[in-house]
């Protein structure tokens, strides 16, 4: 007897096996891409499987005829009604997946440019969509009987983490910070109830993913961000969400203006003294005098590596914009002494802090017991070629504290020669 005759007679129809989603997806994702971060690639296998399986189980969109007219696209969604295999749960799994990696090819895009609006909007959209999908097929498993609570649970985590996802992206902190809890929640008590050691991983990790986010949206929703937590705490959640999340990088560069005020700023070089008006080249110097506190706060040389990769990026930056100002002071026959000046103390800053990061590269490397030989060579002779170009850049011959970089420059050969 098929289900449409059972359900005719009345009769109580069989429940499907239980779909675990994110087993599932995390499948999907690991053949098809993105154990290699290829969003493209997998955002075409999931177009791809959607097309096969609705030609398979017979679901196929459809095109209304009218007359004279172009026929209309009309899309076929998941229904309950439609609802007769477990199969057609991977409509909802593998629409939301695709429209998940849509907006990560876009976001991947921002990061070479942020100021992108266009791109930022498609990214914002394409999340909104897969958060229709994933809100259509929880409420479709919720309120279906054929369906277990092991598969219900699932569903209400995978599309609170969708949720949070799209609150996240869009900055909106309070509504990420409820539905990235709310899955969290779900996914630890999966967890708990579980036998299968492959599933309670999965739901483990999932947890650990979704630490960093959460904690990153309590740092915005405190009214201030020494409420919640230390630039190490930071720059912690900066090394574990990656370095091309500007969101850290944003509270951090507020965290340290909160800290060092409207101060006037001026800097010593070449044998003058010059008070910087440029607005980045302020900020820049302003980050450079904080991590100084900062450094004392990281107890790992990983956070001395995130800490100097985020002042030397921000430094390379005030450079930039400091060398477009000399080019159009020149062009007017205006004077840019003072200018030259700020930016070779830049360029002393970023390079002092490039070395500090090698070395801090090295002191990690060292604890790690598989580490060569050659590989600290190679630092060693980066580290001793920069102190090389300190020694060099303009207004240094005027500096005594650098006779120190002169002696590092003769003695990090010697030491290198017994590795």
């Amino acid at each position: 007897m098929t289900d449409v005759e059972m359900a005719e007679a009345g009769q109580e129809l069989p429940q499907f096996p239980t779909v675990h989603i994110l087993q599932v997806v995390k499948d999907a994702q690991q053949q098809h891409g993105l154990r290699h971060g290829d969003y493209a690639r997998y955002r075409k296998y999931s177009a791809a499987k959607l097309e096969r399986m609705r030609k398979a189980l017979k679901f196929t969109n459809q095109h209304n005829c009218q007359k004279k007219r172009k026929a209309k696209f009309v899309k076929k969604w998941l229904t309950e009604e439609a609802l007769v295999d477990a199969q057609f749960l991977n409509f909802g799994i593998f629409e939301t997946e695709r429209r998940y990696a849509s907006a990560m090819i876009e976001k991947m895009t921002l990061e070479d440019n942020p100021e992108k609006l266009r791109k930022r909007f498609s990214m914002i959209n394409n999340l909104k969509k897969a958060v229709l999908h994933a809100n259509n097929l929880e409420n479709i498993v919720v309120s279906s009987a054929r369906c277990d609570a092991p598969t219900k649970l699932e569903a209400q985590a995978y599309a609170a983490w969708m949720r949070g996802m799209c609150a996240f992206e869009s900055r909106d902190w309070q509504k990420a910070s409820e539905a990235l809890k709310l899955a969290r929640n779900v996914y630890d008590k999966l967890a708990e109830a579980t036998n299968n050691t492959t599933l309670a991983t999965l739901y483990k990790g999932r947890c650990r993913e979704i630490q960093p986010q959460l904690r990153l949206c309590e740092f915005n929703i405190a009214e201030s961000p020494e409420a919640v937590g230390t630039m190490s705490e930071l720059m912690e959640l900066r090394m574990q969400m990656g370095a091309d999340d500007s969101s850290v990088d944003k509270l951090i560069s507020e965290m340290r203006s909160t800290a060092t005020g409207a101060e006037v700023v001026t800097i010593e070089w070449g044998g003058m003294k010059s008070t910087v008006e440029d607005e980045k080249a302020k900020q820049c110097l302003q980050g450079w005098k904080q991590s100084e506190a900062e450094l004392k706060q990281c107890q790992t040389p990983k956070e001395k590596m995130a800490l100097y990769e985020k002042a030397t990026a921000d430094t390379r930056d005030a450079i930039d914009r400091l060398s477009d100002t000399i080019r159009r002071k020149n062009a007017d026959n205006a004077d840019t002494t003072v200018l030259q000046s700020i930016k070779a103390y830049l360029d002393f800053l970023k390079m002092s802090g490039t070395a500090s990061r090698y070395l801090a590269i090295i002191e990690n490397t060292k604890s790690d017991k598989k580490n060569k030989p050659q590989d600290m060579l190679r630092l060693y002779d980066s580290v001793i070629e920069i102190y090389k170009e300190v020694s060099e850049t303009p207004g240094a011959e005027y500096d005594k504290s650098l006779e120190n970089y002169s002696w590092q420059k003769t003695q990090f050969p010697s030491f290198s020669a017994f590795l």
